[in-house]
């Protein structure tokens, strides 16, 4: 697992690469306005502490998925299940455009619309 994180100047989001093993991922995405979005991440993902509740999923290896739905976020990682695959979010302090809470904290509030589960 690793990650790499810098600032995003002009909105104050931190930008964070994450590299995501071979398999399954164990989090459930959501649809919001801003594009596809972490609703939540099971306790026994690979990706747990790394990626967190409110994150914002801008890329995948690179491709843009602002404009994306969960459904379709969900179909393309699975599709690479077998190789690594580079989960680039946006992650800030305070809530999205969601009303989605980015704390570290990853309980289930209310959302706009039926999370997807990334296989």
């Amino acid at each position: 697992r690793q990650m790499t994180q810098w600032i995003d100047d002009v909105s104050h989001r931190i930008r964070i690469d994450i590299v995501a093993p071979p398999g399954k991922l164990g989090i459930i995405i959501d649809t919001c306005g801003e594009g596809p979005i972490v609703h939540s991440v099971k306790p026994t993902s690979p990706l747990e502490g790394l990626m967190f509740k409110g994150d914002l999923v801008v890329a995948v290896d690179d491709e843009d998925t602002r404009e994306w739905s969960a459904h379709y976020l969900t179909k393309l990682v699975a599709k690479k299940s077998k190789y690594e695959r580079k989960i680039t979010v946006l992650r800030m302090e305070g809530s999205n455009d969601c009303g989605i809470s980015n704390s570290m904290s990853n309980d289930d509030g209310g959302l706009p619309v039926d999370p997807v589960i990334v296989s």
